[in-house]
Formats: structure tokens, C-alpha cells, sequence
């Protein structure tokens, strides 16, 4: 248990070294004990909001069948292929509204089956 609990915290320190600079650097920044006394509230306000995030996710896989959470790498496949389609769709109303010489000079050039 003890094992457990130093990995948490290293794993916790070394994914915060950047924060960690943020704050040095804002801390010292700062001129009066209200501008500190904000900082250090933010920066509890945030991670709070993430551990309360955390828990809220890991409660709700508890809920599901574990099988299916497989089927979440579907969703950044769909975003893809959703941002792709638009793009083509942008590219397409772009070439219509291009004036009429400029795409018989483009058929004329680049022939299309």
C-alpha cells in the first residue's frame, strides 16, 4: 500500500512540473498578499475540479461494463472523418463560387473523366 501511495505521488509531481514553474514564476510576480492568496486558490480550485472530474469518471465506469468502453476509440475515429468531410465539403463550395472563366480555364487545363 505504501509502494502504491509513493507512486501516486511521484506520478503526481512529475506530471505537475510545469505547473510547478507556472506558479514560481506567478508567485513571484506578484506584489501583495491578495494577488498570492488568488493564486493559491486557483490553483486549488483546479486541481479540485480535476480530482472531482476523476472520481466522477471512475464512478461512472463502475456503473458500465467494462467490455464496452473499447468502443469510446470510435469517437476520435468519427471526429476525423467528420472534420475531413467538411473540409472536402469546404473545398467543393470553394470551386463553385470561383468565377465562371476561372473554372472553364480549369476544365480546359486539368481535363476530368
Amino acid at each position: 500500500m505504501i509502494h502504491f501511495i509513493v507512486s501516486v505521488i511521484v506520478a503526481f509531481i512529475s506530471s505537475n512540473l510545469d505547473d510547478l514553474v507556472i506558479l514560481t514564476i506567478l508567485y513571484a510576480e506578484a506584489t501583495n498578499r491578495k494577488q498570492r492568496s488568488t493564486i493559491l486558490f486557483g490553483q486549488l480550485l483546479g486541481i479540485g475540479a480535476i480530482l472531482v472530474l476523476s472520481i466522477a469518471c471512475v464512478t461512472m465506469l463502475h456503473a458500465f461494463n467494462l467490455n464496452y468502453l473499447n468502443l469510446l476509440g470510435i469517437f476520435p475515429l468519427l471526429m476525423g472523418m467528420s472534420g475531413f468531410y467538411k473540409l472536402y465539403k469546404a473545398d467543393e463550395t470553394a470551386k463553385k463560387k470561383r468565377p465562371i472563366i476561372l473554372r472553364f480555364k480549369s476544365k480546359c487545363i486539368q481535363p476530368q473523366d
